[in-house]
């Protein structure tokens, strides 16, 4: 085992593991009375942390990013629409309601046919145009 060792650093070696004596001595200074206060230093530091989060946390109280919806306070609402709804909201208004809302790109039967028609006469342009 010791010539393979010998070898140059270009060859590969088998992977020796240490003798157990070794070890042991290693990890017994790792585990030293100064590492030990350190940890419950780092402990305490971190609790002290977490405690003054907790309450800067409580003082202020958790502020919402967007404003919620009217109907239904579980979704933001959307920010460009007009009546003041989130997406799910928007779309059930369009059942009974036939107004559009550019805001959410939802568009009533009516708006859907009249885009259908301008289409169609675009196409026929372009058609006619190209004939």
């Amino acid at each position: 085992m010791d010539d393979l060792l010998k070898l140059p650093y270009w060859r590969c070696k088998p992977y020796v593991r240490p003798k157990p004596s070794e070890t042991t001595e290693q990890n017994s200074r790792k585990r030293n009375s100064g590492m030990i206060e350190e940890n419950l230093k780092r402990k305490k530091h971190k609790e002290q942390k977490k405690a003054k989060f907790q309450e800067k946390m409580a003082k202020e109280g958790v502020k919402p990013k967007y404003e919620m919806c009217v109907k239904c306070p579980g979704n933001p609402r959307g920010l460009k629409c007009g009546f003041l709804f989130c997406k799910a909201c928007c779309r059930k208004r369009l059942e009974y309601d036939d107004t559009d809302c550019p805001g959410h790109r939802i568009y009533g039967k009516a708006s859907r046919e009249a885009h259908l028609k301008e289409r169609k006469l675009r196409e026929a342009v372009q058609v006619e145009s190209a004939a």
